[in-house]
């Protein structure tokens, strides 16, 4: 039998992020889940706002239209810790969502990590 998942990324688990968590290069390279207000969208990229008020670029999935004001994108984190997120999907929010409280949780996610990660399971 195979060894069970350990990590957020083998189990699906996308923490949440802003943009300094971006650049703290903590999940670079990992699954993530980035919930913004839509910027702009040009083809196949987007500019989200992330809850900190900071830019980050999203690679979108070729087709990917976001007809809300603000998206919670789940994608990998670039490699290094640059702004950039390339998406796996997509979820439209509603219009009236509290990107302060979110930040909120943010925060508290990256300061309290095992509040956010099933026991047992490693960053």
């Amino acid at each position: 039998l195979p060894a069970p998942p350990t990590t957020m990324d083998e189990i699906g688990i996308s923490p949440p992020v802003n943009g300094a968590t971006l650049q703290s290069g903590k999940f670079a390279g990992k699954r993530v889940r980035l919930i913004g207000k839509v910027l702009a969208q040009d083809g196949e990229t987007a500019t989200i706002e992330a809850s900190d008020g900071q830019q980050v670029n999203v690679e979108l999935v070729p087709g990917t239209h976001m007809n809300s004001t603000y998206v919670a994108i789940t994608g990998q984190a670039s490699d290094d810790s640059s702004m950039n997120v390339r998406e796996e999907m997509n979820c439209e929010l509603s219009d009236n969502f509290s990107m302060e409280n979110h930040n909120q949780l943010v925060e508290i996610s990256a300061k309290f990590p095992d509040l956010m990660m099933p026991q047992g399971f490693v960053n």
